[in-house]
């Protein structure tokens, strides 16, 4: 015991953690030899680097961020199922095992118990566990396999994990054959100094090492091992808590197979540049997560006073922020130093040469009052300007002892260049005392930037501005119908979406009037053969479902990302595409009828061409009819739109329509607390349809004799 105390005693000395046995004579035997233990489990100098990576380091305040490598799900065509057949394969030959983390405790949730336990609220009342066991199942069972799942545990609810599982008999599982719990490492907790703290009982307080200690654990307890005896050679990690996540992905693993990387890893596309998600990139080359960043409450709170008290600035936490109106929003600018020139400047002539505070600041005063020399420390300096007088050099015993340069402009961040125009600007600011100064930018925009007297430097600042938007603004004076989510002026919305809206509507009636006019025409003009074949094609059409055929092409066009301009006008093709045969057949049966009168039996005897007869004589009588059904069907093209572009599948953003303008209701907190978003604009549908039906009706009214009194 003696040897062994001895020489956890010099490992402890070595890392600085001697106190760790301050309280060992007091322990009994058993807390003695459990604290022996837990200090030889310690990797100390794991936990040393772990440490001294947290302590705070200079960094630049200009990170060089690059797109990383990527994949586009979306663009992937033929190497799609190229991907997913890789994936596949290595499924179907047992290749490929699913760790979930499943560490954490439900009480963020409101949940006693492990997290994996919590039942999210589905009508079914599946847990986190059962619903991804269920995938985990569903994806081995289109490849005739069962796929191994290992669960990490943490130590405060493995044994609440393991009874879940027992009571649910592993989900259909067997445990030790294809499902496996181990826990997850723990490391010592330390203070602010480095020091591993100790508990009320003298022993080493632990905590669990998060989901970055994942791997070691897997081989710790054996779980790499066990990998390998099963042929497993792919591992498909994911957190407990994501019940979205599409278990051991044949794709994203094909990729990762394909490309023999390390790690592979699934991200989706912001929804707009101001969600607030991370984005994967490169940092200085690296891989890394650039999180997004919040505006705090406090700078909140500062911008609406000050916009209440009528301010152009705020301060919060010793930073000034500006604020500049930008059309209807307001933008806040902050500060970012781009470079500093700092005054008087010394460098060392030698390297034994001590250049100290007090020797620096002798030197300032006597250049300050124009003294050829100064005396520091039983010694005597001369000065001496140089021949550009741009810089004074510092002399003793004849010998350069300094230089003192009379202005150093330098880039505040490694890696950007600054411009001899831009020192010379940097210059001429500081020569006219000026605060602020333009001068050409890296990309050869001219940008205005901040002079500030920092000490002895002047730090140079460009302007950041970050856009306000007023969202969700009630109805005011300013903007009368309110504010959306993004900010934009309802009222103005509603009119372009008006215009939209009806384009479109008169776009498509004119498409579906062409094709109805040309094919009713012919078929009931020529009859026969002609016409039987004319309305099979359109018994052929009528039968096509509309509205799946317009989410398909829907699909099609999000899939391929078509411009939202290109889309209105793919709309309106399709939908008069679509809608051509009611007009056919009432032109057809208008035609049928009128082709027997007399008019068009002398039409016929006089020999007028066969196009005069049907475009000169008997589609002008046809006309009457075509407008009234053309009014109606007006109002019923515009509820179409709104019904598509409700559905998200019609008009985009950021074109208005009054539909994607109602599209705001599929968000109840929206529905419930903005209405203001959403009845202007289905009052405005509904109006326009009452209001083109009503005139059909009086069309129909005034062109029909027997309806006349």
């Amino acid at each position: 015991m003696d040897a062994r105390l001895e020489e956890i005693k010099g490992i402890l000395k070595k890392y600085g953690q001697e106190h760790l046995l301050n309280h060992y004579d007091k322990l009994d035997d058993v807390h003695k030899q459990k604290l022996l233990e837990e200090i030889e489990n310690i990797d100390f100098e794991l936990v040393d680097s772990l440490y001294r990576s947290t302590e705070k380091k200079e960094k630049s305040t200009k990170d060089e961020i690059t797109p990383i490598d990527y994949l586009d799900k979306y663009k992937l065509n033929e190497k799609y199922k190229y991907y997913e057949n890789i994936g596949k394969k290595a499924i179907k030959e047992g290749k490929l095992a699913a760790v979930t983390m499943a560490g954490g405790q439900g009480t963020r949730l409101g949940h006693n118990g492990p997290k994996g336990t919590y039942d999210i609220g589905l009508n079914s009342h599946k847990s986190l566990f059962e619903l991804l066991c269920d995938r985990l199942k569903e994806e081995g069972k289109k490849y005739g396999v069962t796929i191994p799942w290992f669960i990490m545990t943490s130590k405060e609810n493995n044994k609440a994990t393991v009874e879940f599982f027992e009571k649910h008999k592993y989900f259909g599982y067997e445990k030790d054959k294809n499902i496996f719990f181990f826990i997850q490492g723990e490391l010592p907790m330390m203070d602010t100094e480095g020091k591993i703290l100790i508990g009320e009982d003298g022993l080493i307080k632990l905590a669990a090492d998060g989901h970055g200690g994942i791997y070691e654990s897997l081989v710790k307890n054996g779980m790499t091992k066990k990998m390998r005896e099963m042929g497993v050679e792919w591992v498909f990690i994911g957190g407990v808590d994501n019940c979205l996540v599409k278990m051991v992905d044949p794709v994203l693993m094909g990729v990762a197979i394909d490309k023999q990387v390390t790690v592979a890893c699934k991200s989706v596309v912001k929804a707009n540049p101001k969600e607030k998600v991370g984005v994967f990139c490169k940092r200085n080359g690296k891989p890394n997560v650039i999180e997004y960043t919040e505006i705090t409450d406090e700078i909140k709170e500062g911008y609406e006073e000050a916009v209440a008290n009528d301010a152009n600035t705020f301060e919060v936490d010793g930073t000034t922020y500006t604020i500049e109106k930008a059309g209807r929003e307001n933008q806040i600018t902050i500060s970012g130093e781009v470079a500093f020139a700092t005054k008087k400047v010394f460098s060392a002539a030698t390297n034994d040469a001590e250049m100290g505070f007090d020797f620096q600041q002798a030197a300032l005063d006597a250049i300050e009052v124009g003294d050829a020399s100064f005396e520091y420390d039983g010694a005597t300096y001369e000065l001496t300007t140089t021949e550009k007088e741009t810089s004074t050099e510092v002399v003793k015993d004849g010998e350069v002892y300094a230089t003192v340069s009379n202005l150093l402009v330098s880039p505040q961040a490694k890696g950007v260049f600054l411009s001899l125009s831009f020192k010379e600007a940097v210059e001429q600011a500081i020569a006219d005392k000026a605060s602020t100064f333009t001068a050409v930018n890296e990309a050869g925009e001219e940008e205005t930037y901040q002079l500030q007297t920092k000490n002895t430097q002047y730090v140079v600042r460009s302007q950041k501005a970050t856009t306000v938007n007023d969202t969700y603004s009630g109805p005011s004076k300013k903007h009368w119908l309110g504010t959306d989510g993004n900010g934009m002026d309802m009222l103005t919305r509603l009119m372009y979406g008006g215009r939209i809206s009806l384009m479109i509507g008169f776009v498509v009636i004119i498409i579906e009037g062409i094709i109805g006019i040309l094919i009713g025409g012919v078929s009931g003009y020529f009859g026969g053969w002609v016409d039987t074949i004319l309305m099979r094609v359109v018994d052929v059409v009528i039968c096509i479902p509309a509205m799946p055929l317009y989410i398909i092409i829907g699909s099609v066009m999000d899939y391929y990302k078509i411009d939202p301009r290109i889309r209105i006008y793919a709309l309106c093709a399709i939908l008069g595409i679509v809608g051509w045969p009611g007009i056919a057949r009432m032109v057809r049966g208008q035609i049928l009828s009128l082709r027997e009168q007399e008019f068009m039996v002398a039409t016929e005897a006089t020999g007028v061409r066969i196009s005069r007869r049907i475009f000169r004589h008997l589609i002008p009588n046809v006309i009457p009819q075509l407008i009234v059904i053309a009014t109606m069907g007006l109002g019923d093209v515009i509820l179409m739109e709104a019904t598509l572009s409700f559905l998200g599948i019609g008009v985009k953003f950021p074109y208005a329509s009054w539909g994607n303008i109602v599209n705001a209701v599929n968000d109840v907190y929206v529905l419930t607390n903005f209405w203001f978003v959403w009845i202007p604009a289905g009052f405005l549908i509904l109006l326009t349809v009452l209001g083109f039906n009503f005139v059909g009706d009086g069309l129909r009214d005034a062109f029909d004799p027997k309806m006349k009194r």
